[in-house]
């Protein structure tokens, strides 16, 4: 009688990633695209490795680098985001951003009194009064504090619109409408749900990363009328060609060969079964029983295709470093080639700075008046070109090592050997 394997001591499966699956190979759909940034590791190093990079460097973020970090990663996953700031408690241990910010240690700060309104009168999302809300301390300018969140086109259930009137060039009028607000819906993980209206401009901030013309791009969101993502569909196709070339790569690798069991001409369907059954615990980290005849009729096939699929992911991540505008060694983590008196690495770094301040440039109008406002933090103009002064002194620093390298080979700087002039030794 065959045995049958147990599925929990005997591995039957193989683990595949679960970004391959249809529900996650979307690019119109936040929820997917969101998965997609948090598990594939290209998306990810683009979108999120990139802006903390960005927010952990520039000084005037240290007090905030958790919000600005958020604020580049929706805008740059979905176009844009808003940011809102309370001051009282929304909720608790919530699952959408969440910040406090002690404004004792901010210079310039208009400090705002406590709202004793009760939820209702307040604007929709406030939970019952706690204790916070009548401590002692109330309405001293060192202990009040703000919460901050992150909405973006997830927690969007409608804009908030407003009628005006609209003049052609004929002198004929009509009334449109405009956005003037957002409304927003989210949940914690006890269950509560919050909703609530946020206008421009009433501690409510929106942020751009591109403006769009009206038309949505193909295969995005529909919000790209409105606002375009730098995740745009040619850099969501390349991150999933590497996203299936990478798990074919796995899969030939953990099963580096197949088992070939070649069959009798007059095999009975009981023997099949029977030799299937054997076969079934030949697995390279056991030991298996089967009749000698069964043994010496087993042929391992090698599986050739770990090689070609490494030159193609590596091609791959070549493409997509390509269409980011970042060196290779950005993703892989190291240089490919390199030697003596090499002086890609420095390149390399001065490249990711100038993408970091491309980006950073994005934001800075708007990240400025929300930091005067509520932080009472002036950026400096030099904030811009914050990057731009990276990037000199890496180039200053590479024409130092080719200078040494230089020297140490016996050629004056800018001098080449003609063969004539052996290095001195």
């Amino acid at each position: 009688m065959p045995v049958t394997l147990d599925a929990d001591v005997y591995p039957t499966d193989l683990y595949t990633d679960p970004l391959l699956m249809p529900l996650y190979l979307q690019t119109t759909n936040p929820t997917s695209i969101d998965a997609q940034v948090d598990g594939d590791w290209l998306l990810k190093a683009y979108i999120v490795k990139l802006s903390e990079e960005i927010a952990d460097a520039v000084p005037e973020f240290k007090d905030h680098e958790q919000l600005v970090r958020d604020i580049f990663c929706e805008c740059r996953k979905h176009g844009w985001c808003v940011v809102k700031f309370y001051t009282t408690p929304v909720d608790s241990i919530s699952t959408s951003p969440r910040y406090t910010v002690d404004q004792n240690n901010t210079k310039q700060k208009t400090v705002k009194q406590k709202d004793t309104s009760t939820p209702t009168e307040k604007k929709g999302p406030h939970a019952e009064p706690t204790d916070a809300d009548h401590s002692p301390d109330e309405g001293k300018e060192d202990s009040t504090e703000e919460e901050v969140k992150v909405f973006t086109t997830v927690h969007k259930t409608d804009w908030i619109r407003e009628d005006y009137t609209y003049t052609n060039s004929a002198g004929e009028s009509s009334v449109k409408q405009r956005r003037v607000g957002i409304k927003v819906q989210w949940n914690d993980d006890l269950g509560n749900d919050f909703t609530d209206e946020c206008y421009f401009g009433e501690d409510c901030y929106l942020f751009l990363w591109q403006k769009g013309n009206g038309k949505s791009k193909y295969n995005l969101h529909s919000d790209s009328q409105f606002a375009v993502p730098d995740l745009t569909l040619d850099l969501f196709t390349l991150a999933i060609g590497a996203r299936q070339i990478l798990a074919q790569m796995n899969f030939s690798a953990v099963i580096s060969y197949f088992i070939w069991f070649m069959y009798g001409n007059n095999i009975t369907p009981e023997q099949r079964t029977a030799v299937l059954s054997a076969l079934s615990h030949a697995n390279p980290k056991s030991g298996f029983g089967a009749t000698e005849g069964v043994v010496k009729g087993i042929t391992s096939v090698e599986n050739s295709a770990v090689e070609k699929t490494l030159v193609e992911l590596e091609d791959q991540i070549g493409f997509f470093a390509g269409a980011t505008r970042l060196p290779l060694s950005f993703y892989l983590g190291e240089k490919k080639t390199g030697g003596l008196g090499d002086t890609g690495e420095s390149t390399d770094e001065v490249k990711v700075a100038a993408k970091k301040e491309s980006i950073l440039r994005h934001f800075l109008p708007q990240l400025t008046l929300m930091f005067s406002e509520q932080f009472g933090v002036s950026l400096s103009p030099e904030t811009a070109n914050f990057f731009t002064q990276e990037i000199e002194q890496k180039q200053q620093e590479e024409q130092e090592r080719l200078t040494q390298s230089q020297e140490k080979q016996g050629k004056p700087n800018g001098e080449k050997n003609n063969g004539s002039n052996p290095p001195k030794r």
